[in-house]
């Protein structure tokens, strides 16, 4: 018997088919070809890191601000991103892109999705689409700071910053999260994309990644467009004190989990120890009940049983291959 949907469900696929993956990567499925483990697999921990879309989209928030404090990315975003509007010569105008923060969003997620949960192809194409963009990536703002998405100091920052923000996030708001040892193979296992676009020697654990925050941290500098970054989380519902209350415990959160000094740079106010205690509580609350009413994605649920169907394929060999010898 087919159990029905929970209305949760619907309400989380059909906002996530508005805002997200209608501008997914072109050719990313989950699909095919049945057994097709991808890079990692069911029982990794990678799977459980990314398995949850409001704590995966959280994290991108933590790890896009923390960025945005590096110099070269943020005047490499500047440039290039599609997060801004731009002006006749093509610059920057510093004002939020509604359309461009979409698509962005939308190739974010895709790109994560595929390469964790994607057939070894989806992946493998992905990287090579990803890293062929970055490799674009180059140039010097307009007071002279020269930027390149490829070099290796660069890269090992946006890398740590983005592996670092998964698993603080996951750690902190995931219904189940992992233990201190699922949380360790996470940082190996990520390690396997980082080098895919094209990074070496990068950080393969959690200490490790924290050091490679932690030597750049003298170099951050607040953010040119801190009030926009902070507007894209609300954007839709800015005059709509109800609606308004999900993102703004968002645009929180994002902030609350940022290494204390890039919290300092931003001035952030974590308020009172009660009320914030309040905020996270609430906040877990949400993703557990998104969890449990809402499920996850159909990606993923995808996923799941285009790998499993290899599990029942080797079951049915050693079963077939017992019945030949008997």
């Amino acid at each position: 018997m087919i159990n029905p949907r929970h209305p949760l469900d619907w309400f989380f696929d059909e906002l996530y088919e508005r805002d997200v993956r209608r501008t997914y990567f072109p050719g990313v499925q989950f699909d095919s070809p049945p057994g097709d483990r991808g890079w990692f697999g069911p029982d990794s921990a990678i799977w459980r890191v990314f398995d949850h879309q409001q704590v995966t989209l959280l994290a991108l928030g933590v790890a896009a601000a923390i960025e945005s404090t590096y110099p070269e990315t943020e005047a490499a975003n500047n440039d290039h991103s599609r997060v801004w509007k731009r002006d006749a010569q093509g610059q920057s105008t510093g004002r939020l892109s509604v359309s461009g923060n979409l698509v962005r969003r939308g190739h974010t997620m895709s790109f994560f999705l595929g390469c964790v949960f994607g057939p070894t192809e989806v992946a493998e194409k992905l990287c090579r689409t990803v890293r062929a963009m970055h490799g674009r990536v180059k140039g010097a703002s307009a007071g002279g700071l020269v930027y390149d998405a490829d070099h290796p100091q660069i890269f090992r920052w946006n890398y740590a910053s983005l592996a670092w923000a998964f698993a603080t996030t996951h750690a902190k708001y995931h219904p189940e999260p992992l233990d201190a040892r699922g949380i360790d193979r996470f940082y190996r296992e990520f390690v396997r994309i980082g080098e895919a676009l094209g990074g070496s020697d990068l950080p393969a654990t959690k200490q490790g990644v924290w050091d490679c925050l932690r030597a750049e941290f003298p170099r951050l500098k607040t953010p040119d467009h801190l009030e926009t970054y902070q507007v894209a989380i609300i954007q839709g519902v800015e005059h709509d004190r109800l609606r308004r209350i999900i993102p703004d415990m968002f645009q929180w959160a994002i902030l609350e989990l940022q290494p204390p000094e890039v919290q300092r740079l931003i001035a952030f106010d974590r308020g009172h120890p009660l009320v914030a205690e309040a905020r996270i509580r609430a906040l877990k609350g949400i993703f557990k009940a998104a969890r449990e009413l809402g499920g996850r994605l159909k990606e993923i649920k995808t996923a799941y049983r285009r790998a499993g169907a290899g599990s029942r394929r080797r079951l049915t060999d050693k079963i077939a291959a017992r019945l030949q010898m008997s």
